[in-house]
């Protein structure tokens, strides 16, 4: 029987289209890397330790974390330091997986996410202010239930599930405008890095599995996707 903890993004489309029963997923807890009240935190703590307690040892268990541990703005976060944490904790786990995830995109979700936050503020004609060195990396919530579909008994206790290609934000909020229709004003000011590696061969090997497009015309594909 499919166990998948949440009620999000993540976990609704996992609980959608993951057709693979040998994990079972907690895809809850805290997701914005602006979260800084303790309590958010503890109940995640509390909500993972119970999730374990009641596990299926016969199975193979994943959490999903964030690659942002990388970004050197957020590394003395109270969430970076919180989602390390959890690692740790996960990594002593017998048959567990940490699965780290970059900005993800899909149908609906958390308003304040970088995608949705920009489709707002491009609709409204409202003006964005962006750091010019700065790039993120975007997945297609729907590619997340291929890739644990195609995942074998040789996966390490962590991956980074990144797209190859990352993209400078100004790029990002300027493709968005054209495939909207819109012309908001884009304020640049200096800062931002390029933080983001590139997919181990083990991530590559699936991703390609799943026909996941490895080019860049990924992001065209997905803001086409999820302009509505």
């Amino acid at each position: 029987m499919l166990k998948i903890i949440g009620n999000g993004l993540i976990a609704k489309s996992l609980k959608k289209n993951l057709t693979t029963d040998r994990f079972e997923i907690f895809a809850s807890g805290v997701s914005n890397s602006n979260e800084d009240l303790k309590t958010e935190f503890n109940r995640e703590i509390e909500m993972i330790m119970e999730f374990i307690k009641d596990r299926d040892i016969n199975k193979n268990i994943i959490y999903f974390s964030t690659y942002s541990i990388y970004d050197s703005s957020l590394i003395n976060s109270k969430y970076v330091e919180h989602k390390l944490k959890i690692e740790r904790l996960m990594k002593s786990v017998n048959n567990s997986l940490t699965i780290r995830l970059p900005n993800v995109v899909g149908e609906g979700g958390n308003p304040n996410t970088m995608f949705n936050y920009f489709k707002e503020t491009i609709n409204n004609n409202e003006q964005i202010t962006i750091l010019k060195n700065a790039y993120r990396n975007i997945i297609d919530v729907a590619d997340i239930s291929c890739f644990i579909n195609n995942l074998d008994g040789k996966h390490p206790k962590i991956i980074n599930f990144i797209h190859p290609i990352s993209y400078n934000v100004i790029d990002i909020v300027k493709k968005m405008q054209i495939s909207l229709n819109k012309k908001n004003t884009i304020k640049k000011i200096e800062g931002g890095e390029n933080y983001i590696g590139r997919p181990s061969g083990y991530t590559l090997q699936i991703m390609k599995k799943c026909n996941i497009d490895l080019e860049e015309t990924y992001i065209d594909n997905i803001i086409k996707k999820y302009k509505k």
